[in-house]
């Protein structure tokens, strides 16, 4: 017979009422679920370890491939990733593996790799494996250092013992660096002493660079070539220290634009690429000891008995003629290191990148101040970079692409670009590199436009070396001036 309604809505409210047996049903519907989140635990934990292992192995095989990437194929390289990442499975094998390895002209190597492990617990939910990516990078280290100092020889170095500091300082500089040239790693340094002008005629030096016949357009512009030449003759410096029976001692002027600030090789296809060899003329007035004004005669060392200053009858040996005051060896200066002649104000020469770090030492002992010309730093920035060029005039400098090699610079001066001289009276002022102010080869006829001229020519050399790659660094004594601050600190590749 049919349960009456009341008993039955009883049963019902009894039931809900009862919790024997709920907790058991309760764990059975979530156990399935927490086996299957732990799975996935372990699972994504396997993963972990097994993408940084493979991480581990292509950073171990790129830096080992970079090492030998000279000259070796992609494939070659592939193979080198290859054999460390299956060796660095370690305990998590992954499968499936994709690696790519590229090389760049600057040795660097990159891999990628994408790999994929076996899981157990995700295949329950429908994924059999996880998938992960890696990637790495190494570049091959520069071995090869290659160094040149340029160095302040100016007569203001002499001021508070400036000139012994820069040789002290310059040889404790070889002395660390001898000491990097350690396993593969060579070191090589160069010297660049300078005033306004640069003596080339040292080690390595080479006759082809000059400009032996005067077809350079800036040869002999401070003479008048002999009555009757033909048009176009220009008075050959060679042929006046020939003629007073003095040596060239090695000093240039600086080039026309725009060979004056580039690394053009010389070569007689144009002249204008070639090197003239500096020739201080005597200026009007008796011999004398050399003097050190910025608008006066400074270099008077023949008597005008046989022409004015641009006459070269007084230089002929063939004419009676009192004894030149002239340098002689070795290097013949008043008390205050001033000098006078042809071969006025000329530093020791340069010295090419080399390794005998004794012989740098040497030529550093050797160096002093040098009174007269001023101060022209974009002139002896420009011939270190020419000691760093493979190109001509000196050609042991590496490539500047070559990845293996740094370059660097460091720059030694006491400061401020200095130009003297009268405008408004020919040569009336200190000859050097880009000859006599009144000359307007610096582009301004006044002594403080002319230096500042000068100053922009050193920011553009700094610039154009630090395009290069080449590592800037400019150190001053003692002239520590707003305007030297900002004129070495921007020619530093870092600045202060």
């Amino acid at each position: 017979m049919p349960m009456p309604p009341n008993v039955l809505r009883g049963l019902i409210r009894r039931f809900e009422r009862d919790q024997r047996g709920n907790v058991a049903i309760a764990f059975g519907a979530v156990l399935m679920p927490l086996m299957v989140a732990s799975g996935v635990a372990v699972d994504y934990g396997r993963v972990s370890s097994a993408r940084s292992a493979l991480q581990a192995a292509l950073d171990a095989g790129v830096v080992a491939a970079a090492t030998e990437s000279n000259g070796r194929t992609a494939a070659q390289l592939t193979n080198t990733v290859r054999t460390f990442v299956d060796g660095n499975k370690g305990k998590n094998p992954y499968t499936n593996l994709q690696l790519t390895v590229t090389a760049a002209n600057d040795w660097t190597v990159s891999a990628t790799a994408n790999a994929c492990l076996d899981v157990f617990f995700n295949n329950i939910l429908g994924q059999s494996n996880v998938c992960f990516a890696a990637s790495a990078e190494a570049k091959r280290g520069k071995n090869h250092l290659e160094v040149v100092l340029v160095l302040d020889n100016t007569g203001s170095m002499s001021a508070n013992d400036r000139i012994v500091h820069l040789r002290n300082a310059a040889k404790q500089l070889v002395t660390t660096l001898e000491g990097a040239a350690i396993g593969n790693r060579t070191v090589e340094i160069s010297l660049v002493p300078f005033v306004t002008m640069v003596n080339v005629k040292g080690e390595g030096f080479n006759m082809a660079w000059m400009d032996t016949n005067a077809q350079n357009p800036l040869h002999g512009v401070n003479f008048d070539p002999p009555v009757g030449s033909p048009v176009g003759t220009r008075v050959n410096h060679f042929t006046l220290y020939t003629a007073m029976q003095q040596g060239w001692k090695g000093c240039v002027e600086a080039r026309p634009s725009p060979y004056a600030l580039d690394d053009t090789p010389p070569g007689v296809g144009n002249p204008a690429t070639l090197f003239v060899p500096a020739f201080a003329p005597d200026e009007p007035g008796v011999a004398a000891p050399g003097g050190n004004s910025g608008t006066a005669y400074n270099n008077t060392y023949l008597n005008d008995t046989l022409g004015g200053q641009r006459s070269i009858a007084k230089y002929s040996a063939a004419m009676p003629r009192p004894t030149p005051i002239v340098e002689t060896a070795p290097n013949l200066q008043t008390s205050e290191n001033r000098t006078n002649g042809p071969n006025r104000a000329c530093p020791t020469p340069i010295v090419p990148l080399t390794s005998d770090f004794n012989k740098l030492r040497t030529n550093i002992d050797a160096m002093r101040h040098w009174n007269g010309s001023g101060t022209n730093v974009s002139e002896g920035l420009m011939w270190g970079w020419r000691v760093l060029s493979p190109e001509a005039p000196y050609t042991n400098g590496k490539s500047f692409t070559d990845p293996t090699v740094q370059k660097v610079v460091v720059l030694l001066t006491d400061g401020e670009n200095v130009v003297y001289g009268a405008s408004g009276t020919p040569n009336k002022s200190d000859y050097g590199s880009y000859g006599f102010l009144a000359s307007g080869r610096f582009n301004a006829l006044d002594q403080t436009a002319a230096a500042r001229n000068v100053d922009g020519w050193v920011q553009q050399t700094c610039t154009r070396l630090k395009d290069l790659g080449v590592m800037m660094y400019t150190i001053t004594l003692e002239a520590n001036t707003a305007a030297n601050t900002s004129l070495y600190g921007a020619c530093a590749t870092r600045p202060p």
